[in-house]
């Protein structure tokens, strides 16, 4: 039978594997303890023949030991291999949570750098669209300075009439 820390180090299958070695050993126990019994059967025969008390009590003594020493030992498996089971689940369960942990940080990570890319897009966009504004001003601009310049006589009008609004407002 392997130590704790040798148990601690099986995998789940080894496990297992163990499992159905002590089932296999409970079956071949039941099995003696069957003949045990058949073998009683037939002392009770011969003790009748014999015909004394003590003799068949001995006999007794010699299949009960037998059958409590292999009930003992199959318990006494069944806590150990309970036990490590339990271990197993304890480890599996830190391992899923450290996972879980490891899967956590690397979704904030990519979230986060999906944002800086998004923020960056939206930056380059508004860059953009002041570009295209600028450019579409400085369009407009020039247009009405060439109109104005093609109208000089509306734009000596307009700079009169400003002139004699500005009297106007001056007291």
């Amino acid at each position: 039978m392997p130590s704790k820390k040798e148990m601690k180090k099986l995998r789940r299958d080894q496990l297992l594997e163990m499992l159905i070695e002590q089932t296999k050993r409970k079956d071949e126990l039941e099995l003696q303890l069957a003949e045990a019994e058949k073998k009683l059967q037939s002392r009770e025969i011969a003790l009748q023949e014999a015909g004394t008390m003590a003799e068949a009590a001995l006999g007794l003594n010699a299949v009960f030991e037998a059958a409590d020493a292999a009930a003992a030992q199959y318990l006494e498996n069944i806590r150990a291999l309970s036990s490590r089971q339990k271990i197993i689940t304890e480890q599996m369960e830190a391992e899923v949570q450290e996972k879980c942990a490891a899967m956590e940080s690397d979704t904030w990570r990519r979230c986060e750098a999906m944002e800086a890319e998004t923020r960056k897009k939206c930056a380059d966009m508004t860059a953009q669209a002041k570009q295209e504004a600028d450019a579409y001003w400085a369009e407009v601009s020039k247009r009405m300075d060439q109109y104005l310049q093609d109208h000089e006589e509306l734009t000596e009008w307009l700079i009169r009439r400003r002139e004699s609004r500005m009297q106007e407002e001056k007291p």
